[in-house]
């Protein structure tokens, strides 16, 4: 029995005609045709952006690679806007972000600036240390 092939969706790829399954784009890089042999990264300090996939600048604060997940610097964290653009804001002073919470470092938690269910990411404090106290 013959076997009907259907182009990749966008976002995905197939790098030989007449693989069973597509290969998602990798991070921070992009397809915007069906039935494409590769994903294309963006430039340096550029991020692929999931709403438009069209390429962004990086905001202060976040470290752009070709084809690598966007990392955010100590002393920032991010907010991912509704429109897929990537804002970034200093860490208040003694306070890290872990998730969408701000910890203080007398234990109480507060509201992240311009903080919602969307993603904060790490960097006020990297993984495993605390803010310094006062």
């Amino acid at each position: 029995a013959l076997t009907s092939c259907w182009p990749c969706s966008p976002r995905s790829f197939a790098a030989t005609k007449g693989l069973t399954k597509c290969t998602p784009c990798a991070p921070n890089t992009r397809q915007e045709n069906e039935g494409a042999t590769s994903c294309e990264s963006c430039t340096r300090g550029k991020f692929v952006n999931t709403e438009t996939n069209e390429c962004s600048e990086c905001p202060r604060g976040t470290v752009c690679e070709p084809g690598a997940e966007v990392v955010v610097e100590s002393g920032f964290y991010v907010h991912v806007q509704p429109d897929g653009q990537l804002q970034s804001f200093p860490c208040p002073e003694g306070v890290c972000v872990q998730s969408v919470e701000c910890q203080s470092s007398s234990g109480g938690s507060n509201s992240a600036n311009a903080s919602s269910s969307s993603s904060l990411s790490q960097g006020c404090c990297g993984p495993n240390r605390k803010a310094p106290a006062d």
